[in-house]
């Protein structure tokens, strides 16, 4: 597990989260990086903590091509979500994205 924090180079991405947590792509475990199963339990706990979300290039389609009509009753975590993921075969790793609050919790967490 790989923590970094966003800058213009991660295009999208630093527009609407500060952080990414990136995991490896393998299947194995290991004391610095648990790969796949890493993400899986990090996914879970987001989940559990701060509600559902979705891949972050979804976010991104919606964020720049599509306007919501006033009527349209939009959730909250598309509106401003505190955490999203990608497990795009594109990029290298496993991702969640997220902010400072959230990460620091995830830190205390998962850090021990």
């Amino acid at each position: 597990m790989v923590i970094t924090k966003l800058d213009k180079r991660h295009k999208f991405a630093s527009d609407m989260f500060e952080y990414m947590i990136r995991f490896k792509k393998i299947s194995w475990y290991s004391q610095q990086d648990k790969g796949v199963i890493g993400f899986i339990e990090a996914q879970k706990w987001f989940t559990e903590n701060y509600g559902f979300s979705t891949e972050i290039d979804l976010l991104a389609v919606l964020d720049n091509t599509y306007t919501f009509p006033p009527a349209v009753d939009v959730p909250e975590y598309l509106k401003k979500p505190l955490w999203a993921y990608s497990t795009s075969p594109n990029r290298v790793g496993l991702r969640i994205y997220t902010n400072e609050a959230e990460l620091s919790f995830f830190y205390l967490t998962f850090s021990g």
